[in-house]
Parts: C-alpha cells; sequence; structure tokens
C-alpha cells in the first residue's frame, strides 16, 4: 500500500512540474471540447490547470404524440453543459498533452430522445476520464483530440417510467475522437 501511495505522490509530482514551453496562464480562449455543447471556452489558471466549460441546445419540431393531433408538431427542447479541467502532462514548443475529467449534463426532451409519447425531459450525467492533445497553429489557434473512458448515468422521466420498464440506465465505454469530432480554441 505504501508503494502505490509513494508511486501516486511521484506521479503528481510530476505531473505539476512546471514546464518550459510556452506559458499559457491567464490565457482565454473561445472554442469547445465536446459538441454536444460547443459554445464554451477555456481560461489557463496557470501554466498546468485549465477550466473549460460549454453550453448547447436544440430546438425542432418533432410530430405531436397524440393521435388525435397526428399532422400537428411541438417543439422538443433539449440543453447540455459540459465542464472539464485539462491538466498538462507534457509540454512543447507548439502542443501538449493532458489529462481531462470532465462532467456533461444533458436535459433531453422524451419527444426528441426518448419514447415520444411525453413533455418530459431524460437527465444524462456522463463522467469523463480522457486523455489528449492540443496542437497550436500559431499563437492563437488550436485544435484538440482525446480519448478515454465514458461513464454515463441516464434517469428515466416519471411520465415514461412504465413504458420504458426502469428508472434510470448505467453504461460505461471507451471512446476517441477523430478528425469530424476534434475540438478547437482561439486564444485571446
Amino acid at each position: 500500500m505504501n508503494r502505490i501511495a509513494a508511486v501516486t505522490l511521484a506521479l503528481l509530482v510530476a505531473a505539476v512540474t512546471p514546464s518550459l514551453a510556452k506559458d499559457m496562464t491567464g490565457k482565454v480562449s473561445l472554442g469547445f471540447h465536446n459538441s454536444d455543447a460547443p459554445l464554451g471556452g477555456r481560461y489557463w489558471v496557470n501554466n498546468m490547470v485549465a477550466v473549460d466549460a460549454g453550453l448547447g441546445f436544440e430546438s425542432r419540431e418533432v410530430p405531436d404524440a397524440d393521435p388525435a393531433t397526428d399532422t400537428e408538431t411541438v417543439n422538443a427542447f433539449s440543453f447540455w453543459f459540459e465542464g472539464g479541467v485539462p491538466i498538462k502532462l507534457y509540454d512543447v514548443d507548439n502542443a501538449h498533452f493532458f489529462f481531462r475529467p470532465s462532467v456533461v449534463l444533458g436535459l433531453l426532451d422524451d419527444r426528441a430522445y426518448g419514447t415520444g409519447s411525453a413533455d418530459a425531459k431524460w437527465t444524462s450525467v456522463d463522467f469523463v476520464l480522457s486523455l489528449g492533445g492540443e496542437l497550436f497553429f500559431g499563437d492563437h489557434f488550436s485544435v484538440e483530440a482525446t480519448h478515454g473512458l465514458k461513464i454515463n448515468t441516464t434517469s428515466v422521466p416519471d411520465d415514461v417510467k412504465e413504458d420504458v420498464g426502469a428508472d434510470s440506465f448505467t453504461s460505461v465505454s471507451t471512446f476517441g475522437n477523430n478528425l469530424t469530432t476534434i475540438g478547437f480554441h482561439f486564444y485571446f
């Protein structure tokens, strides 16, 4: 047990040891990490740790679930919030490698993402642990990609629990972003 504690402490010290690359302290960017919450940005608290936040929403017309008005449509509105903490692990002149714990909260309209029968919200919470790289093109623009582990818990609205047959669902999965799902940041 002492050996595990010593190795963990050594890794933490190595992770927060200042690097010789460009200092990011106080830098602010507009951009996104998660395409569900693309209205966002990043703030570098110090040269090793940043804070990310992002918002997203979707408003679309869907067919009304009431059979008496099958030609009518209703508006289905869903909302996402994403927050993460990138922690640099390795740094070079135009890129860095980071560890990023994050949480994504989704309030999803049942008419668009569920059974389609209720004016109710499903609650989806993702806990994400990822590793990624941010590559800079000049001093202001960067792209990033990540891969990692995601644990999702989705709560079923009361209005449709009987139809669904469960109160909630939990899933664990790995993920990887590719060229179609990379994030970007523009730093000021």
